[in-house]
Formats: C-alpha cells, sequence, structure tokens
C-alpha cells in the first residue's frame, strides 16, 4: 500500500482564479518553514515555468504567479518542498 509522509497531509494548498488569465495567486499553509518551489507543467511533461520561493515562513502564504508568458492551456501545477509534493490541474485562458 501506498504511504503517505506526514507532511503530505500538514500541507494544505489552493489556487484562484482557475481558469486564469493573468495572475494566479497560491495559496499554502505550512506547519514549519519550508523550501517551495512552483512549476507549471504542460500536458508533454515540459516546465513551462520554475520558480524557486526559497524558504517561506510556517503558516499561511499566498503568492502570485505571473501567466502572462505562458500559452493558454490545461497544466498541472507542481508545488514541492524538502519533503513533499502537491499537484493541481490549472486552466489558463487568454
Amino acid at each position: 500500500f501506498p504511504t503517505r509522509r506526514s507532511s503530505d497531509l500538514d500541507m494544505q494548498i489552493s489556487v484562484f482564479p482557475n481558469p486564469v488569465s493573468e495572475n494566479l495567486n497560491i495559496n499554502f499553509n505550512t506547519t514549519r518553514d519550508e523550501k517551495i518551489i512552483v512549476q507549471v507543467i504542460n500536458t508533454l511533461g515540459q516546465t513551462m515555468k520554475f520558480i524557486d520561493l526559497g524558504i517561506v515562513p510556517a503558516g499561511t502564504n499566498t503568492k502570485t504567479l505571473n501567466t502572462y508568458d505562458i500559452p493558454h492551456g490545461i497544466y498541472c501545477l507542481k508545488v514541492s518542498g524538502n519533503d513533499f509534493q502537491k499537484n493541481l490541474s490549472v486552466v489558463i485562458a487568454k
């Protein structure tokens, strides 16, 4: 059976608006300071955008991702930290 790391259960992520035309807000909540990396990946598995947010403080955080340079379509938003990874579907509509 697959196992989940405790931090996977602790990490909460939401995005809005979705679909997005320009600025995507990423809300996430961590129980400790975490190094956070955000990637936007297309349906071919290519990374369209890679952002290293560095160490973010424990608690609720909001970061804005500008999508102006990404073509319209359906993408996977991958948010990862020291020992977790979450994937969300995002629609970019121009």
